[in-house]
């Protein structure tokens, strides 16, 4: 029941919930490179995710993220690195072609550009403060609300995050079919657009994190998931 409830709370999340930087560069990067050269993107994010859920559950379920995440910092560190990855798309000029020596066209080397397209989606998600805050939310909820134990807890989120990583896939699947349809030019474009929206979202981060820290609202939500999260589930 756990995994069935995880599954499907995993595809509904991930198509309403999923339109921060690391989708809009899932997209980007399999238009640029098609599916097989872009999946890692995805996987990248996944392992990222992963990685979260599991330190929430082990390491940090005690820790009041909520202070550690808007600490000004944090936030800024977060935002330097994805406006970094933002100027970097920005300025990045798209090619199709490699030529050698000889003038002869060349295929990219594939092996190094997938582990830096992986690379770039674990970064990218793990650093985003907005991704930790809905992480803790999801598992406060998860602990405060159904009383689950710790084993179903983990089948839930194996549920939930083998949905979303499917989800990211199938997006970067059906974004990889214009691939061969875009011209290098429309792909500078691309670059530009996501570029633009990270750096904005890098500044959003920031902005929120540190000026909203002590906003009445921001604190009825902390106080809201720090009485779910703490003292009520069986995990702590």
């Amino acid at each position: 029941m756990e995994l069935l409830l995880g599954i499907i709370s995993g595809v509904l999340l991930s198509l309403f919930f999923s339109f921060g930087p690391a989708f809009f560069s899932l997209l980007q990067t399999s238009i640029h490179y098609g599916y097989r050269r872009a999946a890692p993107f995805a996987f990248g994010v996944f392992v990222a995710d992963l990685f979260i859920v599991f330190l929430m559950l082990t390491v940090l379920k005690n820790v009041d993220m909520y202070g550690v995440l808007h600490d000004k910092w944090v936030a800024s560190i977060a935002g330097i690195v994805i406006m970094a990855m933002g100027v970097y798309t920005l300025l990045k000029r798209p090619s199709r072609r490699q030529l050698s020596s000889g003038g002869e066209e060349v295929p990219t080397p594939p092996a190094e550009a997938r582990h830096h397209v992986f690379i770039r989606g674990f970064v990218l998600n793990f650093v985003n403060p907005l991704i930790w805050i809905y992480w803790v939310s999801l598992i406060a909820l998860m602990l405060g609300e159904t009383g689950a134990s710790s084993s179903e807890v983990y089948v839930f989120f194996a549920g939930l995050l083998g949905a979303t990583l499917s989800m990211d896939l199938v997006k970067c699947k059906a974004a990889s079919l214009f691939h061969c349809l875009i011209t290098d030019r429309v792909l500078t474009i691309i670059n530009w657009v996501v570029g633009v929206i990270l750096i904005v979202f890098a500044f959003y981060v920031v902005f929120s994190m540190v000026l909203f820290h002590n906003d009445p609202d921001a604190q009825q939500l902390n106080n809201f998931i720090e009485g779910m999260h703490v003292g009520r589930g069986p995990l702590h």
